[in-house]
């Protein structure tokens, strides 16, 4: 699939799980600080990515290929791990993480200080398989 990739980029460090990470405070839900701090590394890493593509905002319908890699074998749930990247993709690479018609995400273990998480987009053609869900 990567001859199919319209923007791939590397994130370096841990991947961070956005579900584990969050937590209630005065009535309103409050992102941890390695949440923010991931979400706003992917964002500069993916800016960067989509100048380098000369892309600008995808606002078709999008596949989403995410290999992170963990440098332990504690458990993690593999679903856990998108939320906080599509969400910090949003107005970057797509217009909203609702564009992501197909998503692919696997865990790989590694050496420790070879921690990443691996990205790559493609548009989808747009037909009645692949309708945009945005309002």
């Amino acid at each position: 699939m990567d001859n199919y990739a319209n923007v791939k980029f590397t994130i370096p460090g841990v991947p961070v799980a956005k579900k584990n990470n969050m937590r209630l405070a005065r009535g309103r839900i409050i992102k941890d600080q390695k949440v923010r701090e991931f979400e706003a590394y992917a964002k500069l890493i993916s800016m960067s990515a989509m100048k380098e593509a000369g892309l600008p905002v995808i606002k078709h319908p999008v596949a989403m290929e995410i290999t992170s890699f963990f440098p332990d074998k504690r458990r993690r749930d593999v679903q856990n791990v998108p939320a906080a990247l599509c969400d910090a993709l949003n107005e970057i690479v797509y217009e909203d993480d609702c564009q992501i018609c197909h998503l692919n995400m696997e865990k790989w273990l590694c050496e420790k200080g070879d921690e990443r998480t691996e990205v790559k987009v493609w548009i989808l053609p747009h037909n009645d398989r692949y309708p945009l869900t945005k309002k």
